[in-house]
């Protein structure tokens, strides 16, 4: 397969773009892609038009669901649901009429979406952004966590270009904007050309007890009110029928109910799962600041005053036990969803393996916002879970290169890491600047990866230096590559790439493709090795080979496009200053805990068959239960 440098072209236009006017030029409208919480990023993009004095689009190409309000709307519905084929087509749709911003959500998706175009279209990019403004001269600034959410950092975007901007879901939920949806162009026509795509060879669910609580989009829980281990079986029953994990609160770990993995508050987790079930937990604050990113509550407890009632969009007053198996006596009537175990293929001969490493302030030290450059630095869990299997996926007949981009002080120590733990050459590229955005660095990684012909470049799917996990979608961009994202084991098997694939909502696939290829390898996918004293005494003096941005020909990209203004504590999302009509937050629904709460609708009694009905009715309407 030949190797191919620069974004792929678009096909014909056929007049697609005479929708939005003919030349290159930058217009002050806001263009949004709603494929996940759209009336939020709606209302994002509403108030920013508002500022700018222009229009919100909404580009609705392969999603579904809406219509969402917007001054005026693009449908695409021919172009596929994945990555590289959304992304070729929001850039084709960007190549002649820039808006001022096109926002998507970081969702998995999104996240890919949004860094294939801004690498494509060679454009800055605001990852994982909680707020979103437009500056006194007009130019965009967005504050989004940093450092593993240790601190905030304050981004400008550059000035007379359009900016791509991910927003982190969190910060959109809750929100409505308040313009009606205005007239609808509907774009008929073939797609155009997009990078290539896995194909997935197999899916499937996890069991509850195979599903890490921090993972699970539905999570039921269990308190002290489950009264022993019989009662966190219908937990588990329950969850096996809907998909879900089970978690439980710190009284039922301490009683060994559960396990401690799967404790929730203050001295556990703290996940955000879209349904958070209760079950015989009253609702102590260590328990609510572990659970209270959940979309929404279920609370089943015999206490109708139990504070875990005042975060719930469903109050059950009755015996949580009572009601589960009253429930399940219904459900066992129906067919559980198919579980698996997945199984990487493995065999053949090996690959010849690019590692691209970072390094980043430890976060086992404090971090000093003022001197960040000076903080001890480590090597992120994602980077070095790609170091252990980038080192594996060589076999017997492969080679390792460890790369790493930058001017960081420990760039150093971890190529000679690489070494020590089994690479076979090592190469730091140096000579961009501190100020290098992320598209910076893929364009030096991408032109390292085309002169090295690697048949592999694997990366870790965040780093712990900016952690927008932009880096390999880009690099499967820039490179004309399939890209397998969340990979939790890889192998090549006869000049097929085989991975096993993390996929929300405890799920997995098993993904492949042809090579070359780029693989974004999951934190902890892969444990990484301490090397022997012998085997760091041996390449402590080792040549590391240097090259310089300008030998990749890429002076003019050193600079990057996004700026770091002000880096600081870490700020709690904020609804910001949009024009919207917002919903409580979880926090603040914690204000009435004192008094006890209610939930808006009221809290539900009755017997146990009745209390049930309620649950399977609302696990219904959010198709949580098979059919049957």
């Amino acid at each position: 397969m030949p190797y191919r440098w620069g974004r792929w072209s678009s096909l014909d236009r056929g007049g697609v773009l005479d929708i939005f006017g003919g030349g290159v030029t930058l217009g002050n409208e806001v263009w949004f892609w709603p494929e996940a919480e759209g009336q939020g990023l709606a209302a994002v993009a509403a108030s920013l038009a508002q500022a700018m004095g222009g229009a919100s689009v909404a580009l609705e190409v392969g999603v579904g669901g809406g219509p969402w309000p917007c001054t005026r709307a693009c449908q695409w519905p021919e172009v596929g649901l994945t990555g590289p084929e959304v992304a070729a087509a929001l850039a084709h749709l960007m190549e002649q009429v820039r808006p001022q911003a096109l926002l998507v959500p970081a969702s998995p998706l999104g996240e890919e979406v949004a860094a294939r175009v801004a690498a494509s279209l060679r454009l800055g990019l605001l990852a994982q952004c909680s707020r979103l403004e437009v500056g006194q001269a007009g130019e965009l600034q967005a504050l989004r966590p940093a450092y593993g959410r240790r601190a905030s950092c304050l981004l400008l975007g550059p000035q007379g270009e359009t900016v791509v901007a991910s927003f982190c879901l969190e910060a959109l939920r809750g929100r409505e904007a308040v313009r009606e949806r205005g007239p609808t162009t509907t774009i008929r026509g073939e797609p155009p050309a997009h990078a290539p795509c896995p194909e997935v060879a197999q899916e499937w669910h996890l069991g509850p007890g195979a599903m890490e609580v921090t993972e699970a989009d539905v999570v039921v829980a269990g308190g002290r009110g489950m009264g022993g281990p019989e009662g966190f079986r219908l937990l588990w029953e329950l969850a096996s029928y809907i998909g879900g994990t089970v978690a439980a609160s710190r009284p039922a770990v301490d009683a060994g109910w559960a396990s401690k993995d799967r404790q929730i508050g203050s001295s556990g987790h703290a996940i955000a799962p879209r349904l958070y079930i209760a079950c015989g937990i009253s609702g102590a604050s260590q328990h609510l600041v572990g659970m209270q990113g959940a979309q929404e509550v279920v609370a089943i407890n015999n206490d109708p005053g139990a504070p875990i009632f005042a975060l719930a969009q469903l109050g059950l007053v009755g015996d949580a036990r009572q009601v589960l198996e009253a429930a399940l006596t219904r459900l066992r009537e129906r067919p559980l969803p198919p579980f698996g175990s997945p199984h990487v293929p493995s065999g053949g001969r090996g690959a010849q393996v690019m590692v691209c490493l970072a390094t980043g302030p430890d976060p086992e030290s404090p971090l000093d916002y003022r001197r960040v450059d000076k903080a001890s630095r480590t090597i992120g869990p994602a980077d070095a879970a790609a170091l252990a299997l980038g080192v594996r996926l060589k076999a017997n007949t492969g080679k390792v290169w460890a790369v790493t981009v930058g001017e960081d002080a420990g760039a150093e120590e971890t190529l000679r890491l690489a070494l020590a733990l089994g690479a076979d050459e090592a190469l730091w590229v140096r000579g961009l600047s501190r100020e290098a955005d992320v598209l910076a660095t893929a364009l030096a990684l991408a032109q390292v990866a085309y002169r090295l012909q690697a048949q592999l470049v694997v990366c870790g799917e965040r780093s712990i230096q900016g952690e927008t996990g932009a880096v390999p979608y880009q690099l499967s961009q820039l490179l004309g590559r399939p890209c397998i994202a969340h990979v939790l084991e890889a192998a090549v098997d006869h000049g097929q790439l085989w991975a096993l694939r993390w996929q929300a909502g405890g799920r997995r696939a098993l993904v492949r493709c042809g090579l070359p290829a780029v693989l974004a390898i999951r934190a902890g996918a892969a444990t990484l090795p301490y090397p022997s004293l012998r085997e760091r005494m041996r390449v402590a003096t080792r040549p590391i080979a240097q090259w310089s941005v300008h030998e990749l020909g890429l002076a003019e990209e050193g600079a990057g496009r996004v700026k770091v203004l002000r880096l600081g504590l870490p700020k709690p999302i904020s609804l910001g200053p949009y024009v919207v009509k917002e919903s409580p937050s979880p926090w603040e629904r914690l204000l009435p805990l004192l008094g006890g709460g209610r939930p808006a609708a009221g809290l539900v009694t009755g017997p146990p068959e009745a209390l049930a009905q309620r649950l399977l009715d609302f696990l219904a309407q959010r198709h949580l239960l098979p059919a049957g």
